[in-house]
């Protein structure tokens, strides 16, 4: 039986967001396996070939959504000291920046920056890499927002590398989180109740958030307002019709129901960007998170994961076996997805997209 207190009220969303065209089921019955919100969720998709949007319906009434965050794992404390290969990681990503994006203070080492060169040869590593940087270079520096900035690590790496930063983290406590570990100005609120001055910014970045939006054109007009003519929006979503899906159906770690309210094609998320009076730049699908999508999406299936009644977060059952199988699984799964995303450019599991404000 659901605790009166914990139960999720609802309202029904039968039609499209965009189009309004009737949706069709296309799942039903899912729980909430990450962090455990109580209840039974469903999916329906817009049967329009010009359009494919998802959509959860019932979806939470808006006084509602902060119960689908109580136990997110945006504000957990990361304590454990970086390993060997993190370290490693870290020179590559700094040799790669520098080299390859021009951030010239990442590092000075010669050799880090000659073996950034030729590892950036390899589109998979550079992509990898700029997704880290939300792929902007250091000659578009300048004031940076970034909207749902959940723990602050990207936030405080543009700040090393030059930029001017804000964030925006509706979630109060990962919010306090980000100012007292990074002294970063971040807010805890919407973006629509920050009401920053028009022309406020250079770049917005949303990364994995116009998914949890309940009217994402409404805060993509507000973006709009709050950028510079010429400011871009750089925004990454999972894509509703990628390999991982298909593959996986409603086990997909992408879904996230409850709160994923809507997961976008690249025809939809495209049509939002124009709704909301943006100039397209550029859409594409990534690979970038599949050995992770793919790996979590194997737990929910055959139901390895139950929850930390302290934390909410995921707790592996068998956890020695799921270890040794993340370590030999992952990397297969990666090196199938990049191949699928050779022969079809539409198969990543994440859509990037980059649009831009121009003049009237």
């Amino acid at each position: 039986m659901i605790d009166k207190e914990r139960e999720i009220k609802v309202v029904s969303h039968p039609n499209c967001y965009f189009c309004g065209t009737k949706g069709e089921i296309l799942y039903k019955d899912l729980e909430d396996r990450l962090f455990g919100v109580p209840g039974k969720w469903a999916f329906k998709r817009c049967p329009n070939i010009g359009c494919g949007l998802v959509w959860l319906d019932p979806m939470p009434l808006a006084d509602q959504i902060p119960k689908l965050y109580e136990k997110y794992y945006t504000h957990k404390v990361d304590r454990l000291q970086p390993s060997f290969i993190v370290r490693l990681y870290e020179r590559i990503r700094e040799g790669i920046l520098a080299s390859s994006f021009g951030y010239d203070e990442a590092t000075r080492s010669v050799f880090w920056r000659i073996s950034g060169h030729i590892l950036a040869c390899i589109p998979f590593v550079k992509e990898r890499i700029g997704g880290t940087i939300m792929w902007l270079e250091a000659s578009q520096r300048g004031r940076f927002l970034d909207v749902g900035c959940g723990d602050g690590k990207l936030l405080q790496r543009m700040h090393n590398l030059g930029w001017n930063v804000e964030g925006i983290e509706p979630d109060n406590d990962a919010a306090e989180f980000v100012r007292s570990k990074f002294g970063l100005n971040v807010r805890g609120c919407n973006l629509e109740e920050a009401k920053y001055p028009d022309a406020s910014f250079d770049v917005i970045s949303m990364h994995h958030v116009i998914e949890h939006l309940a009217d994402p054109v409404a805060t993509l007009k507000e973006c709009l307002r709050v950028l510079r003519q010429g400011g871009r929006l750089v925004l990454v979503t999972p894509n509703a019709v990628g390999s991982g899906i298909k593959r996986y159906g409603p086990d997909w770690r992408g879904l996230e129901p409850p709160r994923h309210l809507y997961l976008f094609t690249r025809r939809s998320i495209e049509r939002s960007i124009r709704d909301a009076g943006f100039s397209l730049q550029s859409t594409r699908t990534l690979s970038r998170c599949a050995a992770q999508f793919w790996s979590n999406s194997d737990q929910i299936r055959h139901r390895l994961t139950s929850y930390d009644a302290k934390s909410g977060h995921p707790r592996p059952l068998r956890q020695k076996v799921t270890k040794v199988l993340c370590l030999i699984r992952r990397p297969v799964y990666q090196f199938l997805a990049n191949i699928l995303l050779l022969l079809n450019q539409q198969s990543g599991d994440e859509i990037l997209l980059i649009a831009k404000k121009v003049g009237l």
